[in-house]
């Protein structure tokens, strides 16, 4: 009697997990996600990188970077390729750090930009939908117990599973194209360097301040882009640090957060920094959707001073 009531124990787990895994195999929406999902985007950013030649610069970060940076107007003013290889915040700052690893080559220069809510962990259950795009990212995630994999491989899947049988419901069509003036995050939303472009004649809309996370899980993001900057130097290649872009009324509400990170940043003197956080603060109307989103112009002026920046420290660093 024991012996039945735990096989049948056992046998409905087993049950739930096939029918779950062959949903997810079988989905009628396989093709259609390869093709529009913004996840997927990172087969194309990886394609863009590894064929550009080097010296090359490299933008990682979160959104920020993705709205925030003219590639072409930056590749055009310093004279050097560059590719943004950002996506959104919640990958986390070791893995855009571990994306690009392989791809680079003495001489190149890596800019990085986090926003104050990103943490160096970021959500793996994210991490293993870009994976289930391009396997090679389960290489740039990093699993403190199997436990830990295993709770997020069970999570992404359940996920998935539930987003098909939603979609089986409510299959109304999604066709987004970068000249609509609605939708930004879909995988053919970038331009040739991999910059987020499909927002640029867009509306912006209005949005609330923005909430930052707690200063001690980005002290471990400034820990994680010193670790880098220094493995890296010794092979030839630079990394420098951008604050990110931050909306002025969000800004001015987070004023004594972010003067302690920015204060944090002198515990690490390796790490090379182009500009501060006040360098940072923009109006409102240069903002497309929330504190961190640039519109046209704002990611015009940023880019501009960006330029500027890097080439006030490339002078220093020659001198």
């Amino acid at each position: 009697m024991v012996a039945k009531i735990i096989g049948k124990c056992i046998l409905l787990p087993v049950i739930v997990f096939l029918i779950v895994e062959a949903t997810i195999f079988f989905s009628p929406f396989k093709e259609k996600d390869l093709e529009t999902d913004f996840a997927a985007v990172i087969i194309d950013k990886q394609q863009i990188l590894n064929a550009t030649p080097s010296p090359k610069i490299v933008l990682i970060g979160g959104s920020s970077v993705s709205y925030g940076i003219d590639s072409q107007l930056m590749q055009d003013s310093l004279g050097i390729p560059v590719v943004n290889m950002s996506f959104q915040y919640f990958l986390g700052s070791d893995f855009s750090f571990r994306q690009v690893l392989g791809s680079l080559n003495k001489g190149d220069k890596v800019i990085s930009s986090f926003e104050y809510i990103v943490t160096k962990e970021g959500d793996v259950k994210e991490q293993l939908k870009a994976a289930s795009y391009f396997p090679k990212a389960h290489d740039w995630i990093i699993f403190e117990t199997p436990d830990e994999y295993i709770s997020a491989w069970l999570r992404t899947h359940i996920d998935f599973f539930r987003n098909i049988i939603l979609r089986l419901y409510d299959q109304t069509p999604f066709n987004p194209t970068i000249e609509d003036k609605t939708n930004t995050f879909f995988r053919r939303a970038i331009d040739k360097n991999g910059d987020l472009v499909s927002h640029l004649n867009n509306d912006p809309i209005q949005f609330p301040l923005c909430i930052t996370a707690q200063d001690s899980s980005f002290y471990t993001v400034i820990e994680n882009i010193e670790y880098y900057t220094k493995s890296l130097k010794a092979k030839g290649i630079d990394v420098l640090y951008t604050f990110p872009p931050y909306e002025e009324a969000s800004f001015n509400k987070d004023n004594q957060l972010i003067d302690k990170l920015y204060l944090n940043f002198e515990k690490y003197p390796e790490i090379k920094l182009l500009d501060s956080p006040y360098d940072s603060k923009y109006p409102n109307h240069y903002f497309q959707d929330m504190c961190y989103h640039l519109s046209a112009e704002g990611r015009k002026q940023r880019t501009l001073k960006l330029i500027q920046n890097f080439k006030s420290t490339e002078l220093e660093n020659a001198i």
